[in-house]
C-alpha cells in the first residue's frame, strides 16, 4: 500500500503476491518491493510492480545503498546485486539476519533473534549493540543518526557508549520511517501515525511515576490512516521524579526471591535443563568476548555438589534434551545429536550426522529443530522424519505440555495448537520467546524478552517485567533458575521484599 502524505491518499499496489519487503533506491530514485515470488519495480506511469529478479525466491527483506540487498526467507540469509545477479554475502554466510542497514559513512547494523550488532566500517570487527530489543526496523534521520524500532519503544545509537538508549517507551510499535522534514513516522497494530512538536508544556503530569519525561520534548500525535484526528502524545524515557533505594531482590507473581549466583562470567547462557535425578544443570553458553553466532559450548552444574564441567566432543553444542523417565541426556550441535554418560562424562553420537541441531525436545518423543531452516523434525521407529503439519511453518521453540497442548514460537510470536484441533492460535505476538519450560507441577513458563509468563488456559499472564532473562528452568525442588547474559543464578523465596518496585531495572 502506498500513501500520499499530502494529498492523504492510500492505494494499493497490485501485481505483488505476499508482498511484504519495500526497499527505496535514492541514487535512481526507483522503488522496489519483495514477496514470496521474487523482487519487483515499481512503474510510476503505470502504477503498478513489474517483475525485477529473484523468481521464485521468498523475500523477508530489502535495503539499497550503494548496493541492492536482500534478505531472504525462512534461511534468513543476506544476498547483494553483483553483475546483473544476486549472490551470498560472504561476510555474513553462516549468520541469520532478520533486519539488515548500512550507513552513508557505510557502517552496517544487523539483527537476528539474538541481538543487535553493528560492523564498524574501518576495523570490520562486529560489536554487540543490545541482546534486549526485538528489533523490528532499523532506519537514519537526515543527520546520520541510527534509530531502531522495538516491539517495546523507539531507541537512537549512543555512539560515543556503543549502546543504544530508549527514546520512548511505547508498546506494540512495528515500524517507523521518517517524512522530509524529519518527523516520526511509526506504526503499531492499529494505525499509522506521524509526530509533530508541540509548544503545549502546561499538561504534563508531575505526579510520580517510573517512567519521565524527555525535557522538552513533547509531540502531537496524527493517525495517518485510521484516525483523522491529533492526540496529545508524550514522549517517554528512563528517569524517575523521585530518587529510588537500590534492591537486589527479585519478584515474580507476589512473591520475592534473593539470588544466589551459581555460574558467572559466561556468555548470555541458554538453554537451561534439569537432570532431576542428579540435580545436575545442563546449559549452553557463547564465549563473552566474541559472543560468536557459532562458537556454542555446552556445559553442566551440579546443584548439590558444585561440580561444573564443560562438555567435550560436541562442535557448536546449544541444544539439550532430557528423557526422565529413562534417564537420557540427548545434546545437539552444528553436526548432529549426541547421548551423554554422566559416569564417563562422554558424549557419544547418536544420530542426525551432519546436521545442524538448532534444539531438542523430549516428550515421549525426540523432537529437533534444524538450523538454519528452522524446521521441526520427531524420532520415529527408529528414524527422524519432519513434522508434516509444521512443514510450512519456520520454529525457533517447540513444547508439548501432558495434555498434548503444543507451544511454539518464531520471530513473530507465539502460538498454540494440539493433535485434535486443524487451528493454530496466536497467543502473543509481542514477545521473543527464548524458552519454553514447565515447573515439577507441570506449570507452563514462558521466558521472554519482557519477563517472564505463566501459561494459563486462555492465554499467558506476566509474573515479572526483568527484561533480560536469557533461560528458565526448575531444580529438583522446584526453585527458578534464571540466566541473564552473563549469570545463572538460583532464587530462593525471601520473606522480605524491596520498599518500591523499579518496573525499568533488569536485574
Amino acid at each position: 500500500m502506498s500513501y500520499d502524505l499530502n494529498r492523504k491518499v492510500a492505494k494499493d499496489i497490485k501485481g505483488v503476491p505476499g508482498g511484504y519487503a519495500i526497499g527505496y533506491d535514492p541514487g535512481n530514485d526507483d522503488i522496489y518491493f519483495g514477496g514470496h515470488d521474487g523482487i519487483y519495480k515499481y512503474n510510476f506511469f503505470t502504477k503498478s510492480a513489474e517483475f525485477f529478479a529473484e523468481e521464485g525466491k521468498s523475500i523477508w527483506g530489502l535495503f539499497i545503498r550503494n548496493n541492492f540487498y536482500y534478505i531472504d526467507y525462512p534461511m534468513q540469509k543476506l544476498h547483494v546485486y553483483i553483475d546483473d545477479k544476486f549472490v551470498k554475502v560472504a561476510e555474513a554466510v553462516n549468520i541469520e539476519i532478520d533486519n539488515f542497514f548500512v550507513t552513508k559513512q557505510k557502517d552496517i547494523y544487523f539483527s537476528n533473534k539474538t541481538a543487535l550488532y553493528k560492523v564498524d566500517k574501518i576495523t570490520r570487527s562486529t560489536i554487540v549493540l543490545d541482546d534486549d530489543i526485538a528489533v523490528r526496523q532499523i532506519v537514519d534521520d537526515s543527520y546520520g543518526d541510527i534509530y531502531i524500532c522495538g516491539s517495546n519503544g523507539i531507541y537512537v545509537e549512543d555512539k560515543s557508549y556503543t549502546r543504544v538508549k530508549r527514546l520512548a517507551e511505547m508498546e506494540n510499535v512495528f515500524g517507523m520511517t521518517f517524512d522530509e522534514n524529519d518527523h516520526i513516522i511509526y506504526s503499531d497494530k492499529y494505525a499509522i501515525y506521524r509526530l509533530f512538536p508541540s509548544n503545549n508544556n502546561g499538561i504534563l503530569n508531575k505526579t510520580c511515576s517510573f517512567r519521565q519525561t524527555l525535557a522538552g520534548f513533547q509531540a502531537f500525535l496524527e493517525t495517518i490512516i485510521d484516525m483523522q484526528i491529533r492526540l496529545l502524545f508524550l514522549l517517554i524515557t528512563s528517569t524517575s521524579c523521585i530518587q529510588k533505594e537500590s534492591c537486589d531482590r527479585l519478584k515474580i507473581g507476589e512473591n520475592w526471591y534473593e539470588r544466589e549466583i551459581l555460574v558467572s562470567d559466561l556468555g548470555r547462557p541458554y538453554n537451561l535443563n534439569i537432570h532431576k535425578a542428579t540435580n545436575t544443570l545442563f546449559f549452553s553458553y557463547t564465549q563473552p568476548e566474541t559472543y560468536s553466532d557459532v562458537d556454542f559450548q555446552l556445559a553442566y552444574y551440579n546443584l548439590d555438589s558444585n561440580d561444573y564441567h564443560n562438555i567435550i566432543g560436541i562442535r557448536g553444542g546449544c541444544a539439550v534434551a532430557i528423557d526422565q523417565a529413562s534417564d537420557v541426556i540427548y545434546l545437539g550441535g552444528s553436526e548432529g545429536i549426541y547421548k551423554y554418560n554422566m559416569l564417563t562424562r562422554l558424549a557419544d553420537v547418536y544420530k542426525e550426522d551432519g546436521v545442524n541441531i538448532w534444539s531438542l525436545f523430549y516428550r515421549r518423543n525426540l523432537f529437533y529443530i534444524s538450523y538454519p531452516d528452522q524446521r521441526l523434525y520427531m524420532e520415529f521407529d527408529g528414524t527422524f522424519v519432519s513434522v508434516k503439519e509444521f512443514n510450512d511453518i519456520e520454529i525457533d521453540h517447540f513444547h508439548i505440555n501432558n495434555d498434548n497442548d503444543i507451544y511454539f514460537s518464531n520471530k513473530t510470536g507465539l502460538y498454540k495448537t494440539n493433535n485434535s484441533a486443524k487451528n493454530i492460535e496466536v497467543v502473543n505476538d509481542l514477545i521473543l520467546v527464548r524458552q519454553i519450560v514447565e515447573d515439577v507441577d507441570e506449570n507452563l513458563y514462558v521466558c521472554s524478552n519482557l519477563g517472564l509468563y505463566l501459561v494459563r488456559k486462555h492465554g499467558i499472564e506476566r509474573i515479572s517485567d526483568i527484561k533480560n532473562v536469557h533461560g528458565l528452568t526448575f531444580d529438583r525442588d522446584n526453585n527458578y533458575i534464571l540466566s541473564d547474559e552473563k549469570n545463572i543464578m538460583k532464587l530462593i523465596y525471601s520473606k522480605s521484599g524491596c520498599m518500591v518496585v523499579d518496573n525499568n531495572r533488569h536485574w
